[in-house]
């Protein structure tokens, strides 16, 4: 079972020399880009504990923001006309991706759902089977 814990805010990794040493070389032209500082430092959602978001980049939590806004990037330029009015993040239980919808559309309504070896504990077996 996950603690629900948080590591903090991202803006509170941006300005610390060594947590920025630790990010990804793939997300650090993102670094240099004054919409996703600008995005970083009005983001208030907290970053979840590494343990709750499935060890996604370990202790690395500003390459965890870094890759969902890189995610949702991709997908605009994959689907440039694909709308995100209303977005289902499949396994999105962390919310790496889902946050960064709303900054991107404010109006969208975003699903996250997560399945997990937990699930076939907690989910009884008949509505696993259909």
């Amino acid at each position: 079972m996950t603690s629900t814990s948080t590591v903090g805010l991202p803006r509170e990794y941006l300005h610390d020399p060594a947590h920025l040493a630790t990010v990804d070389q793939k997300f650090l032209p993102l670094l240099e880009e004054r919409e996703v500082i600008d995005a970083i430092e009005r983001d208030e959602v907290p970053i979840p504990a590494t343990a709750d978001r499935e060890n996604y980049f370990d202790q690395k939590h500003l390459t965890y923001w870094l890759s969902g806004l890189f995610d949702l990037r991709t997908v605009r330029r994959l689907i440039p006309d694909a709308s995100l009015a209303h977005v289902l993040d499949f396994g999105g239980a962390t919310g790496r991706f889902a946050r960064h919808v709303p900054q991107a559309e404010p109006s969208a309504i975003v699903t996250t759902t997560m399945y997990s070896g937990v699930t076939n504990i907690l989910v009884p077996r008949s509505a696993r089977s259909r």
